[in-house]
């Protein structure tokens, strides 16, 4: 009986691993385009930029169209300053600039962020977290090893804040071009370990963290800039994140169905129609070098 039932599920797995050469055509019904807001917004004085775009079909190629025409107002509710964004160039890209030395607010701030279009008024709020400092970043030339092409290989030194818990979104620039494809974040566990990858309380931060900034698909060569960045961010974000990394990374022979991700923001003129996207404030830190033959 033992060997009948192995034969029977060895005959069904090659079925099964047969049956995926087939193609099968999936009638899916197309679903209301729901707008999209990405609002990641830092104190830095640099521009702030904040893009929408319209939801595409599941199975359409192509960029996702972008919306012009909305209106878009941050309010720092701390000091009742708002900051108007503005779609100059209608490519669905909103900015506001400020002056030297400006920025939207300071640690602690709360801030409300509300969107105007098509007759609806979306909104969400966050608050500006404190960040922690890079201390130094130093490069190693490494050989080509499993995946990891030759070449050099950054990381950054710095130590979480003490006192309480802080959630940090760490960037990587490559000739000021933003690493998209590395995806890092860390939180800090007052008294154990967090269940999220991060370091404890006070501590440096450990290898998987501070080296994840280099791409080892293509690593850096000497002449590159290297710039990091660390985004104070709230515990709401990183879950955000990491669903949004869980559907990037969804396929296979055993991928979940897809899931809608989850959203701060709220539609206060109609509460049936949702939108897509997050809203987040940071503080950030930041520190820049070049790789040199030392």
């Amino acid at each position: 009986m033992k060997y009948i039932s192995l034969f029977i599920i060895g005959l069904l797995t090659t079925c099964l691993l047969s049956s995926c050469e087939d193609v099968i055509q999936i009638d899916v019904a197309p679903a209301e385009s729901q707008l999209v807001i990405d609002a990641f917004i830092s104190n830095t004085s640099k521009a702030q930029t904040i893009r929408l775009t319209k939801t595409v079909p599941y199975f359409e190629e192509g960029d996702a169209p972008t919306i012009s025409g909305a209106e878009i107002v941050l309010k720092n509710e701390t000091t009742g300053r708002e900051f108007i964004f503005t779609d100059t160039q209608t490519n669905g890209q909103y900015t506001w600039t400020p002056a030297r030395n400006d920025s939207i607010g300071k640690v602690g701030d709360v801030f409300l962020l509300t969107v105007r279009y098509d007759n609806n008024e979306y909104q969400a709020s966050s608050h500006l977290n404190r960040t922690t400092k890079i201390d130094s970043i130093t490069v190693k030339y490494e050989k080509e090893s499993g995946d990891d092409k030759a070449g050099y290989y950054a990381r950054f030194y710095g130590y979480d804040l003490a006192g309480q818990k802080d959630y940090y979104w760490i960037k990587s620039f490559k000739n000021n071009q933003y690493q998209t494809k590395l995806l890092t974040y860390a939180t800090n566990a007052i008294g154990g370990t967090d269940d999220i990858e991060g370091t404890t309380d006070s501590l440096a931060f450990i290898e998987p963290i501070s080296k994840a900034i280099t791409d080892g698909d293509d690593p850096f060569q000497l002449g590159d800039k290297v710039r990091v960045e660390i985004w104070s961010i709230t515990q709401e974000t990183i879950e955000f994140f990491s669903q949004a990394e869980a559907q990037i990374n969804n396929g296979g022979l055993f991928a979940r169905p897809p899931e809608n991700l989850r959203t701060n923001f709220t539609n206060k003129t109609d509460a049936s129609k949702k939108p897509v996207g997050w809203f987040s404030t940071s503080v950030v830190s930041e520190l820049e070098g070049m790789v040199e033959d030392k």
